[in-house]
């Protein structure tokens, strides 16, 4: 069904767009010619959204997006029923682009974020500083999936908005530094990864960490 076809679908059975739980973008690494009929109606598709669960980019270079495209999937980022973000091989300029766009995810459960690449790897002063605020309470995960250091600079940081505590599943990678005996329980007496400790996480079930050379 071609996308015009998609929009005027919806157009006509506005309930259909409730029912769209997941939405994936795939293979978008060269810069969008703004006003392309196609990534216009992709914008307009996905503004007409309003209960996704699952937002997965895979092989997405933020910076290459249109105009009209990155409005939309920003607001995708600040939608109240996104649950579940999965980044595989994505770009953005900076490490703190990404940091501020995911700190709108008020009810964020499911954060995947692997193969990230980006200019500038700074971790963000304020999480979220730029655009609107970000939620003001904090988003609890029961899952976390990450490869790279930066987000351990984030989680440190005591205005980061994410609380891991409540995590269930952990899976880290490419860390060098694991000292103390693995133990669900306690993460802050057990793992340190690179000097940073998860926390007590009395609800983790699951944790692989990739990579890591252990010392007693």
């Amino acid at each position: 069904m071609a996308m015009d076809q998609l929009g005027a679908l919806l157009d006509k059975n506005p309930g259909l767009a409730s029912c769209v739980r997941c939405l994936e973008l795939r293979d978008i690494k060269a810069r969008l010619v703004e006003g392309d009929a196609i990534y216009v109606s992709i914008a307009g598709l996905i503004n007409q959204l309003s209960n996704v669960k699952k937002l997965l980019l895979f092989d997405v270079d933020w910076d290459a997006l249109s105009v009209s495209l990155e409005l939309a999937l920003t607001r995708m980022f600040k939608a109240p029923s996104v649950t579940e973000v999965v980044l595989e091989n994505f770009g953005i300029a900076t490490f703190a682009d990404l940091t501020s766009l995911l700190s709108h995810l008020a009810n964020l459960k499911v954060l995947k974020v692997v193969g990230l690449s980006c200019w500038d790897w700074s971790a963000p002063n304020h999480a979220g500083a730029t655009g609107s605020p970000p939620p003001s309470g904090p988003i609890q995960l029961d899952k976390l999936v990450f490869d790279r250091g930066a987000f351990l600079s984030w989680f440190r940081q005591a205005d980061c908005p994410f609380r891991l505590e409540n995590l269930r599943h952990l899976q880290a990678f490419q860390f060098r530094h694991c000292a103390g005996k693995l133990h669900p329980v306690s993460l802050l007496q057990q793992v340190d990864l690179g000097n940073f400790h998860l926390g007590y996480t009395p609800n983790l079930r699951s944790l692989k960490l990739v990579n890591i050379d252990q010392n007693d």
